[in-house]
């Protein structure tokens, strides 16, 4: 799998990375097209004397990968989160909070023991120098908790790689792979149990994603709506979105304010993500324990 100049000026159209810059996606992709590269040369020469073909050496990878197991994790903590007629809470997690107290693993820890359900782990190299490393942490102090790599997914073995490290879900975006690319890539790694988030954005990205037996529709996680300026567009586009996933699906939505948990409550989603921006400094919940973050938003998850 790569990523494609299409998929380059379709994700431009409707994704930004932080900052509102839809050109900084496209350097975000450079850069992560270049990691990929460099990984795939190590991975060739990395098994034996003798070099490998990508999907050889790919294959090799699989075959060396446990399966996750029990498999389907996230969907299964979401689905059950379902069951209490409560949307399913995830929690982002980064190294570079320095308005967050503690290491990461202090972090999970503590969210694990607010009982929230899933953990998100930015790792991107726009976060983070060792997105695995940090995957691995979060890990191994909230073992019971499904984790989310969020991560510009490219090729096949970033999800192993995120596999090895401990991920049990990743994030596919429509716009970035296209959607052929998203059915060949879920189809691949679907064997080793490992959930697919897949992002979108707009109706053509719902049904592409619905095409491919896509179970999480991911809305508002990387990928922004480019819909500034236009009041409440935002807005009627994700509950649009959510209204029209088929039956035997979840809806994943991030929220970066106090205000879009309640929006995402309202509108139906399975599972609200704190973002990031919400523990920084200005945030709903800058400085706050986690525990008291969970307790403060337990009359919004609760209500009607």
């Amino acid at each position: 799998m790569s990523y494609s100049s299409r998929g380059a000026r379709r994700a431009c159209m409707c994704a930004c990375m932080p900052g509102g810059d839809p050109s900084s996606l496209t350097t975000a992709l450079k850069r992560k097209q270049r990691k990929v590269a460099q990984r795939l040369e190590q991975l060739q020469q990395g098994w034996s004397s003798r070099e490998y073909s990508g999907m050889e050496a790919l294959h090799t990878l699989m075959t060396d990968t446990a399966p996750i197991n029990p498999p389907f994790r996230l969907a299964n903590a979401i689905a059950a989160r379902s069951l209490t007629g409560q949307p399913a809470l995830m929690v982002e997690l980064t190294r570079d909070q320095r308005d967050v107290p503690g290491s990461l693993a202090y972090q999970a820890n503590a969210w694990a023991d607010a009982g929230v359900d899933a953990l998100a782990v930015l790792a991107d190299e726009y976060y983070t120098a060792d997105g695995e490393a940090d995957i691995r942490e979060v890990a191994r102090a909230a073992p019971n908790l499904p984790i989310l790599s969020v991560d510009w997914t490219l090729h096949p073995v970033q999800i192993v790689d995120a596999m090895r490290a401990g991920a049990h879900a990743v994030q596919l975006v429509t716009a970035v792979l296209t959607a052929k690319g998203v059915a060949t890539t879920q189809a691949l790694v679907r064997p080793g149990g490992v959930d697919t988030v897949v992002e979108i954005c707009n109706d053509d990205d719902r049904r592409a994603a619905e095409e491919a037996g896509t179970v999480l529709f991911g809305i508002n996680l990387t990928v922004g709506l480019n819909l500034k300026g236009i009041p409440g567009a935002k807005e009627s586009v994700t509950r649009s979105l959510l209204s029209s996933l088929p039956l035997g699906t979840y809806s994943i939505v991030g929220a970066s304010t106090f205000d879009a948990v309640r929006r995402a409550k309202w509108d139906g989603a399975d599972c609200i993500i704190l973002q990031r921006a919400m523990f920084e400094e200005g945030g709903a919940f800058q400085g706050q324990r986690p525990a008291d973050v969970v307790s403060s938003l337990q009359e919004v998850l609760n209500g009607d």
